[in-house]
């Protein structure tokens, strides 16, 4: 499989406020995943710093660690794929 990951900054509709920040936007990554018959599958990156436990950085790392496994990957083993990133 190949991962490609877009990073993008998300404007809100209206920021976003709580007690600690406001948020415009947010910085987020693109992901693309393509198995090598073609099939493709989208999704997100988006930690909301100070609400999730990871940063956008923590979660690029670990989907970066996960390219080698995947590149090496059909697709059809999920749990041996989920470990190999684990």
């Amino acid at each position: 499989m190949k991962l490609e990951i877009e990073l993008i900054d998300a404007r809100l509709r209206a920021p976003f406020v709580s007690a600690r920040t406001s948020v415009k936007a947010r910085r987020l990554g693109l992901v693309r995943l393509q198995t090598a018959d073609g099939t493709v599958g989208h999704g997100e990156a988006a930690p909301l710093e100070g609400y999730d436990a990871a940063s956008l950085e923590d979660v690029l790392a670990a989907l970066g660690d996960c390219r080698e496994p995947l590149s090496h990957s059909n697709g059809e083993d999920h749990e041996a794929l989920l470990n190999a990133c684990a």
